[in-house]
Formats: C-alpha cells, structure tokens, sequence
C-alpha cells in the first residue's frame, strides 16, 4: 500500500506541476509511429533486467537452499547502494542525452561522460572492496556477517548498468534501439550460465560474480560495437584502468580480502592511480574547464 500510494503521489505531482503540456489536441500521429520505431525494441529490456535482478535468488535457491538466498539479500541490500546512484543519474541523463544529442562533437562528449562515470565508479567501487568486510562485521552477526563476499560486486553491477546506458544511448542517437536488446540479453545469458557454474562452487558468491559479469560483457560488446559503427571513443588510460580494477579485484579475493588495512591500502592506491590518468581533466574542471583532455 505505502508503494502504491508513493507511485500514485508521484504521478499526481507531475501531472499538476506539468499539465500545460498536455493537450489531446496536439496529437500528432507521425510522431507517434516515430516513438513506436524507437520504444518497441527496448520493450523486452524490462524482462531481461528482470532476469538480471531475480535469477540470483532463484538460481540460489533452487541449487543451495532457500537460506542462502536470505544471506545474499543482506549483501544486495548494502549493495543496492550504487542502485541509488544509478537512479539518481537516469533522472538527469536522460535529459542530457536528448539536448546534446544533434551536437557536433556529441560522440566525444558521450565517450567522455562514460569514461569519467567509469573511473569514479572503479574508485568508490575499490573503496567497497576494501571495507566490506569490516562493514559487514559491524553490521550483522552470525552467517550474515558471510555476505560480505557478495556485497562489493553487486556494488559494482549497477554502476555497470550505469555505464552501458550511456553507451547505448548512442543506438538511440541514429534511431537503432534493437542492438540494446541483444546486447542485454548475451549479458542475460552469461548471469545465467554463470549462475549455474558458479553457485554449486562458490555460493552466494558465484552468484553475485555472475551478475557483475553479465553486465561487464554487456558493456564491453557494446563498447565494441559503437567503436566500429565511430559512434564511441575509448582512450588507452580507460582500458588501463579497466585492466587496473581487474587487477584489484582478482588481489582482493585472493590475497587481501582477510586484510581490511592492506584492502584499504591497496584501495588508496588503485584511486590515486585513477586521479593520476585524469588528473589533466580533473584540473581544467576546476580552473575553469579551459582543458584538452590527454590522449594517454
């Protein structure tokens, strides 16, 4: 009832402070079948962001036992963290992506604002990484304490989906919406074939590796495509922080993650690398914006 009655205040205050613009009378069906062209392709996204966002729970269940999807949810919970972020950028992305989108140099500023979600999504990610641990400790008791194993990755994932909606929005820009859909769903494929593999191992840790992958490859194919079709330009130091984070990740899990103190050292190190990359770009922001940004 509260979400029912949250949504219904939502569409009520928006209809008050908007209803100048609406006008039976300016109905224009041209502009509707244009609309069509571009919506009905991305219909299917609702399903498989579904499947992103519930196969974890019921692969989990169905393969370990239902307890352990209750574990898992607390490690989503502190993740779903980024989710806010995330929907907290949609609100004004969208916007942006519309009055830049006959621009000139419209496939520069895009390829910018997803380098630059990137690097701040792998610096807080690093930082989550590190205290998740620590955090889960202070936190919870008893095996909810275990999902921490889980909680940096789903961190990480929207942030994901953060990165591969600005990337797409460029299929958007020549009116070619079905290449979100495939792209989505081989990233949809990989969760679940991941799942499969992964929960009988590692548990509620495969799981959550799962569904941060799905949306890696996802951005990476997409990243691919927009390159070829000279829709996106990824520079050399976003590969190397990519690389870099990887890197991170993979010493996190296996060296580091009984550490909090080396964790966090690590953490620091992998940031100051990433403001070291961009560092030229970070100080026209602040002297001005008067900046060309590095090739490097």
């Amino acid at each position: 009832l509260a979400a029912v009655a949250t949504a219904l205040t939502k569409e009520l205050s928006f209809y008050v402070i908007n209803r100048k613009w609406f006008d039976l009378r300016l109905f224009d069906s041209g502009v509707l079948k244009q609309l069509l062209v571009i919506a009905i392709p991305l219909l299917p996204n609702f399903l498989i962001y579904w499947i992103f966002n519930s196969s974890d729970r019921l692969m989990i269940s169905w393969l370990i036992g239902a307890s352990f999807t209750g574990i898992y949810a607390v490690g989503a919970k502190i993740g779903s963290a980024a989710q806010l972020i995330y929907q907290a950028f949609a609100g004004g992305w969208q916007f942006f992506a519309f009055s830049t989108m006959n621009e000139e140099n419209q496939v520069e500023n895009n390829s910018k604002v997803f380098e630059y979600l990137g690097a701040v999504s792998f610096a807080c990610a690093t930082l989550v990484f590190a205290l998740s641990h620590w955090l889960f400790q202070l936190l919870f008791t008893g095996a909810y304490v275990d999902a921490y194993i889980c909680a940096p990755y789903l961190f990480l994932a929207p942030l994901m989906q953060m990165l591969f909606q600005v990337a797409c929005n460029q299929f958007l820009v020549v009116k070619k919406t079905w290449p979100n859909m495939l792209i989505l769903s081989v990233g949809a494929i990989m969760n679940v074939g991941m799942n499969w593999i992964l929960i009988p191992v590692i548990g509620i840790e495969g799981a959550s590796i799962a569904t941060l992958t799905g949306y890696i490859v996802s951005d990476i194919i997409c990243c691919y495509v927009l390159v070829r079709m000279k829709l996106m330009v990824i520079s050399k130091r976003f590969v190397f922080i990519s690389i870099l984070m990887l890197g991170f990740i993979l010493l996190w899990r296996f060296i580091l993650m009984s550490s909090t103190l080396l964790s966090l050292t690590a953490a620091v190190i992998v940031i100051c690398i990433i403001l070291k990359c961009y560092w030229p770009d970070i100080s026209g922001l602040f002297s001005g914006g008067k900046y060309e940004t590095s090739k490097a």
